[in-house]
């Protein structure tokens, strides 16, 4: 079990209602008392109990970062030190408003420039010298998604393995729903408009044309994504194949192999098993 598996278990009693007859009524009496205390944070619209002991855990985790000690087991941890050092970096605001949009645009020149900015940091966007497949690259080793997913996990047939696991990414605005539901449109004007902001804040020019393109292209990944409520059973979108099959099923729009090497920082082979969720909707991007 994960720690946040184990804390949730533990306080489950707390959000119980064990005077109502479960024969009767088995919601309440299995989560009576947690929406009778709960009050939902007003800069979210969903929250619930993984979301409370996240809240929790990020608590704990602050209170370690902030000691002076580097201390681990009653170690001097270097994982801990390494921890402390990215924290303080991450809140030295007046470091990080020095640097201002410096960093932001040496990020926007390694995956290619933009059409957006064009200056002597970010460069000049160039087509004939722009790849899908660096671009993607550069993206996956900074932690970011694009188009598909990639993690390693707990192979859900055999939990002995870790296996490379592809699945539809998140979208900008998280869910598909806010795509293509009936508020789609209130989305839709937000999202240009923080667009925009963001990309006069860099320098860039006449954005809203490039915000709206951004739009229309999300939303057409957002149709091809499985929703939510088809996606409650792992099994049912588990899909375990060799590199070569989901390289053949995909397309040749990405080179699936040489992303792999570059993640893992070693060559991988075709008859290696990766596991494909949400197969559909990764076949659908070719």
């Amino acid at each position: 079990f994960e720690v946040d598996d184990i804390i949730a278990y533990r306080d489950l009693p707390k959000i119980m209602d064990k005077t109502v007859n479960p024969c009767a009524d088995f919601y309440t009496y299995a989560c009576g008392k947690w929406k009778d205390n709960l009050v939902i944070p007003p800069e979210t619209g969903h929250y619930g109990q993984m979301d409370l002991i996240q809240e929790k855990v990020k608590s704990e985790l602050k209170t370690i970062l902030d000691r002076d000690d580097i201390k681990l087991n009653g170690k001097n941890s270097d994982a801990v030190r390494k921890a402390k050092d990215f924290y303080k970096a991450c809140m030295d605001s007046k470091a990080i408003a020095k640097r201002g949009v410096i960093p932001m645009l040496k990020a926007i020149k390694d995956l290619g420039s933009w059409t957006v900015t064009n200056d002597s940091i970010s460069g000049q966007f160039d087509d004939k010298n722009w790849t899908l497949q660096d671009a993607h690259t550069s993206l996956l080793l900074r932690g970011f998604n694009a188009f598909f997913s990639l993690v390693v996990e707990v192979d859900d047939k055999n939990n002995k393995i870790r296996v490379p696991t592809f699945d539809q990414f998140v979208l900008s605005l998280d869910k598909p729903v806010y795509y293509t539901g009936s508020k789609s449109e209130q989305y839709h004007d937000a999202f240009v408009d923080y667009f925009v902001q963001i990309a006069t804040l860099l320098g860039g020019k006449n954005a809203t044309q490039a915000a709206e393109d951004v739009w229309d292209f999300e939303k057409q990944l957002a149709t091809q994504m499985l929703p939510e409520d088809k996606r409650n059973d792992p099994l049912n979108i588990y899909n375990s194949m060799t590199i070569d099959e989901f390289q053949n099923a995909t397309g040749n729009w990405v080179d699936i192999k040489l992303l792999l090497g570059v993640y893992f920082k070693r060559k991988l082979h075709g008859n290696e098993t990766i596991i494909s969720r949400s197969h559909n909707y990764i076949t659908k991007l070719n």
